[in-house]
């Protein structure tokens, strides 16, 4: 929270944003992009993070942002390092929690989500031949979604967040979402296209056929007399 109103504090000096103390509309478009921001630079810091293990490099001992301080770079190694923040849940539940009002009785943020998980629902539970590989989680989220920048649209990572009022990421994925949506919409009425094209095709291949074998059985029984 000290961290946030020293940025909102910096926003103000910078900037003459009109309604920003007395507008709410204003106010939460503010913490959305604080949020977006804060995100970013997070995630950022844990793929560098990764990045410098999977190099043989401890991280702890060189800091790899060159306007990073060293202090800040070993409080993110802590944060990064944490218990909370190692745990790995199952990817399209952890996707379900981060999108789940916890002040409206556990409901989705908005319809869109609730669909966007459905689908997931669906993906998940579709059969697959015996010599095929089930989706993964992480091929699910990125059909479904979509990977941005090291990172699936929608997922948050690491630890929660205590935030005040109304969480501005739930404000921010909405437009993302209701554009993802549409996309899967669009795929789902063009599946459904093909299937009725061949459907077509395969019946008008069938009356051909009886058509044919009509034709010879005319045939034969003007042979045979």
């Amino acid at each position: 929270m000290e961290n946030k109103e020293v940025c909102l504090a910096r926003l103000h000096q910078w900037f003459d944003i009109e309604g920003w103390s007395t507008e709410e509309r204003v106010n939460k478009v503010v913490n959305s992009r604080l949020q977006i921001a804060y995100t970013r630079w997070r995630n950022t810091l844990h793929t560098t993070y990764k990045k410098l293990v999977e190099e043989g490099i401890s991280p702890r001992e060189v800091c790899p942002k060159v306007d990073l301080s060293m202090a800040k770079w070993q409080a993110a190694c802590d944060f990064i390092e944490d218990e909370k923040f190692q745990v790995k849940k199952n990817k399209v539940v952890l996707w379900r929690d981060t999108h789940i009002s916890k002040k409206n009785e556990g409901q989705f943020v908005n319809s869109v989500a609730q669909s966007l998980h459905d689908i997931m629902i669906v993906k998940k539970s579709q059969p697959v031949n015996e010599d095929e590989e089930p989706p993964s989680e992480e091929a699910i989220l990125e059909s479904t979604l979509d990977r941005r920048s090291q990172y699936i649209k929608g997922m948050r990572h690491g630890a929660e967040v205590v935030r005040g009022r109304q969480s501005s990421s739930y404000m921010v994925a909405n437009t993302e979402l209701k554009e993802k949506l549409e996309e899967q919409r669009i795929a789902l009425d063009e599946q459904k296209k093909e299937m009725e094209a061949c459907k077509e095709q395969h019946s008008q291949e069938i009356d051909a056929l009886k058509a044919q074998m009509a034709k010879m059985e005319k045939l034969l029984h003007t042979i045979i007399g």
